[in-house]
């Protein structure tokens, strides 16, 4: 698959050399190489067809005349199974006839094995990346394998390939099925064997991933629904979750909405306490003076350096029962939420303040422009909300700053607008955004 020259043996190796399980991949990799070198296996197969009161009835059997590479390569086996001499068109008497009753059964989970030989017939990675991809979708718990071995799709597994054949009878472009991918494959192997140019393949290859992010962005709501029908939606966990604070902040309806904090289940603690430790005094095997500490075993949250931070689930839910907004915040621990004093004008809803205890430091955001993210080019037509924008960001300049890569005040909008650099001087940032990250942010 030109990924890597094929697994062959390179010297003469002795049992003893080896433990078991070494010994037993040294023995199939050599056997395997010598099985290609040796002459073909040869036999003859009969095929009959017979027929009994219009009802066709079919068998077959083997005759081996030479075992050839069989007999070097012990896993694969071919057994004699001759049937009876017939002739053509000749009338025979059957003795029995069994009527067997039965069901229909579903077919077995499959093997790692049985995955890989699907994979190879729709031309799915190569030789050198199946494993990768199995071992990828178990990573993303996509599948699970059993206590047989068998790979099991997971509730979420199932519910993403429902999603995407949801989205394919919108789109008509099934993405569950090895269409594309195998498509990608083929081009992959011209570019390698020197029938297409790579800038044409990565043209190609680019233009359908686009078109695929496109069309899933426009289906979201489609895929988020499926996917809900699976697991506990936003809306049942913000609905269930405890009131901390009643007429937190203004929704687009007027109505003030609830602050909700949900608690997981689970005991608290129990964690481990991992990474490097960076101190004075004494850290781990340094001793005394700067050291870093080894790994420790502890209760509590995961921590990886400085001590870690755990997140909180909070919720800003809309008691009216004509809107039923929920909007999820996740925030972490040592961040506080109060309400703001402005509306937002992408989506009227009230701006919140997020403080960081620790540093003392705010930022702004918008609730709903966080969970629901606006489309540029549709923000982009319309130049009244640009000079709203520029009005709001102005007032909140000072304090601005990038939370997560995922809220929504485009500084860049009434710039472009004007005919000017897309990109913002540091100076119109304050002191918490530089001019790279002048794209997208709140």
């Amino acid at each position: 698959d030109h990924a890597h020259p094929p697994i062959h043996p390179v010297r003469c190796g002795e049992r003893g050399q080896f433990n078991d399980e070494s010994w037993r991949v040294y023995e199939l990799i050599t056997r395997h190489f010598l099985a290609c070198c040796a002459p073909d296996a040869r036999g003859n197969r009969t095929e009959v067809e017979i027929s009994i009161a219009e009802e066709e009835f079919a068998t077959s059997g083997d005759i081996v005349l030479d075992r050839g590479w069989l007999d070097v390569y012990p896993y694969s086996n071919w057994v004699n199974d001759p049937l009876p001499q017939f002739r053509n068109q000749e009338v025979v008497a059957f003795s029995l006839l069994e009527m067997a009753e039965s069901r229909t059964q579903p077919p077995p989970l499959l093997s790692e094995a049985d995955l890989i030989s699907l994979m190879d017939r729709e031309k799915i990675g190569t030789d050198a990346t199946m494993h990768d991809h199995i071992q990828k979708i178990q990573t993303r718990t996509y599948a699970v394998k059993n206590a047989d071995g068998r790979l099991e799709p997971s509730r979420l597994g199932l519910a993403l390939v429902q999603g995407y054949q949801r989205f394919a009878a919108e789109e008509g472009m099934d993405l569950s099925k090895p269409i594309l991918r195998a498509r990608m494959e083929r081009g992959m192997e011209a570019v390698a064997a020197g029938r297409q140019r790579k800038e044409d393949f990565l043209h190609e290859a680019l233009d359908i991933a686009q078109r695929c992010y496109a069309a899933l962005e426009r289906n979201a709501p489609a895929l988020d629904h499926t996917l809900g029908q699976h697991f506990s939606s936003q809306l049942d966990v913000g609905r269930r979750a405890q009131v901390v604070q009643a007429a937190f902040s203004m929704c687009r309806c007027g109505a003030s909405m609830e602050l909700r904090r949900h608690m997981p289940g689970g005991p608290p603690g129990g964690g481990a306490v991992r990474g490097r430790a960076r101190g004075r005094g004494r850290a781990g095997r340094a001793g005394r003076g700067r050291g870093r500490a080894r790994a420790v075993r502890g209760r509590g949250p995961v921590q990886r350096g400085r001590a870690a931070v755990s997140r909180q689930e909070l919720f800003l839910v809309c008691p009216n029962g004509a809107c039923g907004v929920v909007l999820r915040l996740s925030l972490r621990s040592d961040q506080t939420p109060t309400a703001y004093g402005h509306m937002c004008p992408i989506c009227d809803f009230q701006v919140l303040n997020i403080k960081n205890e620790e540093t003392q430091r705010n930022h702004q955001l918008c609730p709903h422009c966080f969970n629901y993210v606006p489309q540029v080019a549709d923000l982009q037509q319309d130049v009244e909300l640009q000079l709203e924008l520029e009005v709001l960001l102005r007032l909140l300049q000072s304090s601005l700053r990038l939370f997560e890569c995922r809220l929504i005040v485009v500084w860049s909008l009434w710039y472009g607008h004007r005919g000017e650099h897309q990109h913002l001087p540091v100076q119109e940032f304050g002191s918490y955004v530089s001019s790279d990250e002048a794209k997208l942010c709140c």
